[in-house]
């Protein structure tokens, strides 16, 4: 009996080549390859594969899509800007951005170290921030099929993601109202960031963890017989599934970070692949898909002023998140077993997070400018503090264009029946960067090693 067994679970493996992939697609990188399951998998096979990416670089698109430095894809940091209105404000912050007389006649113009802030459009003031970013990750699925294309699946990536090299440029007048730039970041900024909750100022960011998990449900089938003769055959793949938050949130009060992967929110995440053979080594592909987000009440840096800009805001408080959700759409063109096992595509991908909303839930955020706004004549001067929070770059999506060139081999035909072989692939994400908005523009390279193993008992 126990002979028996051992020849059911040896000599019944069997392998099949998979160009399946999958990804949690995030702004830091460039968003990977996701393509279309090469045949129906055998009933109860199981599918194990570990991929490897990693990238780095320094470059970015702001949010006109322009080229911008790491750090400047949501603008420039407005110094003249950055502690307007802050609710009770303390013995450091105040006397740069307050002025007692506008305030005791309920004047809440904008007020930096005795003068009015420079214009909106002025760069005066301005600094913007550039840094180095090297990232990797470690992708791990497992795909158990059951019976008529019918499986389950689950995914884990663990990533790593190191900002260095932290950098600024001033991008005006060496002074703003008497106050001297490089002066006021190197001796000043950082008291203020700490009297209004920052505890981490540090220059650099490192962090590895695993952002979330996916676990899904799908089905997935193959036809041979087609509507055109000319056509070789029709594959393609459904799937939904829940995103399980595992790592903690993004620290709100350290300086520079970034969440890893979609920042602790529950979601559910649904997709659908499929592949058209044209010709004998030839083939189409097509892969869209959508991760939607729950909204969660959260605390949280927010502007307070409609005119901040850059990464860095020192109002904080509670609010509902409507996380905004994301969206991907590729397609791709193949080369099936041109030598041997050899197969190689390229493809393009296009990937789109929504606008955030946040609907603020306290109170005291902003009730004296409020306050002051509201007695303000004429009333078109008023601006909502939803509306200054949600005017906030960092909360208006982002989206990225990319080139993904994939080759991979399939050792089956070098083995003979029931005998188990890998597949191994190679891939590279090669960013269009004349192309996408708040994203960071990383190429990423690597490799994924998949076996498929059927059992016969």
């Amino acid at each position: 009996m126990k002979k028996l067994l051992l020849k059911a679970c040896v000599f019944g493996l069997f392998a099949t080549t998979s160009l399946a992939a999958i990804d949690l697609p995030v702004f830091y990188r460039s968003p990977l390859f996701q393509g279309t399951p090469d045949w129906l998998v055998r009933d109860r096979a199981t599918n194990i594969s570990v991929s490897y990416m990693t990238g780095s670089g320094s470059a970015a698109r702001n949010g006109d899509g322009s080229r911008e430095e790491l750090l400047g894809i949501y603008g420039a940091v407005d110094i003249a800007r950055l502690g307007l209105y802050i609710e009770n404000p303390g013995a450091l912050t105040m006397p740069l951005w307050t002025d007692p007389g506008l305030a005791a006649m309920g004047d809440p113009t904008p007020f930096f170290n005795g003068a009015a802030v420079p214009a909106v459009d002025s760069p005066d003031g301005k600094v913007v921030y550039n840094g180095k970013i090297n990232t990797y990750q470690v992708g791990l699925t497992f795909k158990q099929s059951i019976f008529s294309g019918l499986y389950f699946m689950a995914y884990a990536p663990i990533r790593n993601v190191k900002l260095y090299n932290i950098t600024h440029k001033n991008l005006g007048a060496a002074a703003v109202n008497g106050k001297n730039v490089e002066d006021f970041l190197s001796m000043e900024l950082p008291g203020i960031l700490k009297e209004n909750g920052f505890t981490d100022i540090n220059d650099r960011f490192s962090l590895t963890t695993v952002p979330e998990i996916l676990l899904a449900a799908g089905w997935e089938g193959a036809s041979t017989t087609l509507f055109n003769k000319d056509l070789k055959y029709l594959r393609g793949s459904v799937q939904i599934g829940g995103l399980i938050p595992v790592a903690a949130r993004r620290k709100e009060d350290t300086l520079i970070a970034v969440p890893l992967g979609y920042n602790a929110h529950w979601a559910i995440d649904a997709r659908a692949s499929a592949e058209l053979g044209v010709l004998e080594k030839l083939a189409v592909g097509i892969n869209a898909g959508s991760t939607i987000f729950f909204s969660e009440h959260r605390v949280v840096r927010l502007k307070t002023d409609a005119n901040q800009s850059g990464f860095a805001m020192l109002g904080k408080a509670g609010a509902d998140v409507d996380s905004a959700n994301l969206w991907h759409l590729s397609g791709y063109v193949k080369a099936e077993k041109i030598v041997q096992g050899f197969s190689a595509l390229v493809g393009y991908s296009y990937t789109h997070q929504d606008k955030t909303h946040l609907n603020l839930e306290d109170e005291k955020f902003l009730k004296t400018y409020a306050a002051q706004q509201a007695a303000r004549m004429p009333q078109p001067f008023y601006i909502s503090k939803n509306d200054i929070i949600n005017a906030d770059q960092r909360y208006k999506g982002w989206q990225a264009h990319v080139v993904n060139f994939w080759a991979e081999y399939d050792f089956k035909i070098h083995v003979r029946q029931n005998a188990w072989g890998p597949v191994v692939a190679f891939e590279f994400a090669l960013p269009i960067r004349s192309e996408g908005k708040r994203a960071f523009a990383i190429n990423m390279v690597g490799g994924t090693a998949s076996m498929n193993i059927g059992w016969t008992f």
